[in-house]
C-alpha cells in the first residue's frame, strides 16, 4: 500500500494489501474537501486559469469579503476631503469613501491612486442628498485624490475613513 504525495490518499496498489472501508472512506472525505490549496490537492498553476476566469467584479467582491474584512476598525469619524488634495497612506490601506450629491445634477467623479484612475462615478442624481459608497485599495505609500470633471463642487461632498492592512 501506498500514499500519495499531494493529498494524502490510501492507495492499494498490490493485491494482498489490507482493504479497509474507513481508510476508503477517509480517501473519498478528502476528495471531497479538496480545494487545491496546500495540502489539499495539487495547486493550480496560472497558466491552468482561464482568461477571463477571474474578473475585476470577482476580486473586488472577494477582497471585500475576505481579505480586507477589518480586523480593525476604520479611522475614527468620517473626514472630509477637498477635490484635488492628495491624501498619502502610510502603508497599504483600505479606503471607504461616501460620495454625497446636495442636488439633482450630472457628476462624473474621478479617484486616482498613484496616477492611476482606480474607480469612476458616473451619476443622474434626480433628488437632494443621494450618498454613492465607494470602497479601494491603496498600495503601501500610495497617494490618492478625487477630481469632480462634471457637477457642482459646492453639491458635492466627499468623506472618507481608512483601515491601513
Amino acid at each position: 500500500m501506498r500514499t500519495s504525495p499531494k493529498m494524502g490518499l490510501r492507495i492499494w496498489n498490490l493485491l494482498l494489501d489490507p482493504y479497509d472501508h474507513e481508510q476508503l472512506a477517509d480517501n473519498w472525505a478528502k476528495v471531497d474537501a479538496h480545494d487545491h490549496s496546500e495540502g489539499r490537492g495539487v495547486l493550480i498553476p496560472t497558466e491552468g486559469i482561464a482568461l477571463q476566469a477571474i474578473t475585476e467584479e470577482l476580486l473586488d467582491e472577494e477582497l471585500t469579503k475576505r481579505i480586507f474584512s477589518a480586523t480593525e476598525p476604520y479611522s475614527g469619524s468620517w473626514t472630509e476631503l477637498k477635490g484635488s488634495k492628495p491624501v498619502t497612506a502610510s502603508g497599504r490601506t483600505l479606503v471607504s469613501t461616501i460620495v454625497q450629491v446636495a442636488a439633482a445634477e450630472e457628476i462624473e467623479l474621478e479617484i486616482v491612486v498613484g496616477g492611476d484612475q482606480v474607480s469612476l462615478l458616473n451619476a443622474t442624481t434626480t433628488t437632494s442628498k443621494e450618498i454613492f459608497p465607494l470602497t479601494f485599495y491603496v498600495p503601501d505609500g500610495g497617494a490618492w485624490e478625487w477630481h469632480l470633471y462634471v457637477g457642482t463642487t459646492g453639491n458635492v461632498k466627499f468623506e472618507y475613513k481608512t483601515v491601513e492592512l
